[in-house]
């Protein structure tokens, strides 16, 4: 045996790639300074379903632009005595609040008139900060409406900017049908323009999980803008934003991880994280995919290891693969002996199918064997045999390609035990199919 794996092991070596893509310059996480202002709770707080088991994740850190203007240029309007905000129908805020800086109100002020009329959002409801590079300082504000009936409160992102010595609204977005009010999480200069950025995220919950879109707000000279170009339909559940860098242009990249779903119902769940570069030529925040956290569950094992195959990493699919059959390490979901059976033989398939591909005829004899004796004929992942045996033939008269059309021609007439077995039936509608084109992905 210890012979067998060695022989393994050198073959497997011997399929890796000489060369290595060079990777994006790496960036490391950045320590931001605390916010501006962060409010005490308000009288009708934000607040999530009782139903929730995951809350959202706190932000990491806030930040002040750099470079910080002097004490003098900071000075929009001078400070003065205005009235304190009166409760009054949501949609005269925005106003009331411009009325009130325009009237000398320091941020401090600010922010307690809004925690006195409780309608700043959680936990950060206001934040100052250059975001037009002017040298004056601007402010931030999401308040929430409490009227509103959703869950969290509908709300409106505010944004105020200093013009010939008065405060002006420059943004006023009100949250979609169904969403909760803006949570603010950065205010910095993200793209080394002199200005700062703002990052926030919106809300909207279902049932049991709430999902959470993210943006990054930047002024163009005229207006606001979302430069955030979202990867995804919908939000993601309960995200962590966080920054990493600076790199050597002195930007920085946002990070956001997707947390995991709430409900039972999602199966086994993994960490799915997405970093946005911002790309100056589109004036746009970008991300080249996800990235999936490592996980010990032995489905995932399984879905990595299809993803290398797919990817033309045959050494790392081996490797997992064989995880998937003999690392009794690895957690199964519902049903371990049956899952184990359904895995392993779908694994074995493919160690078959990539020595076969590869041109490696003892070692594809050799997995072909261990295939045939491990399934027996009459169970459900016989099925696996008999697209081994199909693969081979096709192949021998006809290459790869014809080989796979063979395979998928089974999976595809035999679904209830090469497909659903391995998909969201089993293991929760947090995770993905498989199809019969991830079952053989060669052309």
């Amino acid at each position: 045996m210890k012979k067998w794996f060695l022989i393994l092991a050198v073959v497997t070596c011997a399929l890796a790639s000489c060369g290595r893509a060079i990777p994006r310059e790496t960036l490391v996480p950045v320590e931001v300074p605390p916010p501006t202002a962060a409010l005490l709770p308000p009288a009708a707080p934000t607040l999530l379903p009782t139903d929730t088991p995951l809350p959202p994740v706190e932000p990491t850190a806030t930040a002040t632009p750099e470079p910080s203007p002097t004490a003098a240029d900071a000075i929009c309007v001078p400070p003065g005595s205005p009235a304190p905000l009166i409760t009054m129908a949501f949609s005269e805020y925005p106003q009331a609040v411009l009325d009130y800086l325009n009237g000398g109100a320091t941020l401090q002020g600010l922010i307690e008139t809004l925690s006195a009329v409780a309608i700043a959002n959680l936990p950060v409801g206001v934040m100052s900060g250059d975001l037009t590079g002017d040298g004056a300082h601007d402010f931030v504000v999401s308040i929430y409406d409490r009227a509103s009936t959703n869950i969290p409160p509908a709300g409106a992102l505010l944004i105020y900017v200093c013009q010939g010595g008065q405060y002006t609204l420059a943004l006023n977005q009100p949250t979609g049908a169904g969403e909760g009010g803006p949570r603010l999480w950065y205010l910095q200069d993200l793209n080394a323009d002199g200005r700062a950025d703002l990052v926030d995220t919106v809300t909207l919950c279902g049932a049991s999980t709430c999902f959470d879109t993210v943006r990054v707000w930047s002024w163009d000279g005229a207006a606001f803008a979302n430069r955030l170009k979202w990867p995804v339909e919908g939000g993601l559940p309960y995200p962590d934003v966080t920054l990493a860098g600076p790199d050597a242009d002195g930007r920085y990249a946002v990070t956001v991880t997707a947390t995991g779903l709430g409900s039972a119902g999602a199966g086994p769940q993994r960490a799915a994280t997405w970093m946005f570069y911002f790309l100056p030529e589109q004036d746009l925040w970008h991300s080249d995919g996800m990235e999936l956290a490592a996980s010990n569950f032995r489905i995932h094992v399984l879905n990595d290891a299809d993803a290398a195959a797919q990817a033309g990493d045959y050494p790392q699919a081996l490797l997992l693969y064989q995880r998937v059959i003999h690392d009794t390490t690895l957690q199964d979901w519902m049903n371990p002996a049956k899952e184990q059976a359904d895995l392993g033989a779908y694994a074995r398939f493919k160690i078959y199918a990539i020595y076969t591909v590869r041109g490696l005829s003892d070692f594809s004899q050799i997995a072909l064997n261990d295939l045939t004796v491990s399934v027996s004929e009459g169970t459900p992942q016989y099925v696996f045999v008999e697209m081994a045996l199909a693969f081979q033939r096709a192949f021998t008269d006809e290459g790869a390609a014809a080989g796979c059309a063979a395979v998928q021609a089974l999976a595809s007439a035999s679904p209830e035990s090469a497909l659903i077995p391995f998909g969201p039936q089993v293991f929760g509608y947090g995770n993905s199919e498989l199809t019969p084109e991830i079952v053989c992905p060669w052309k």
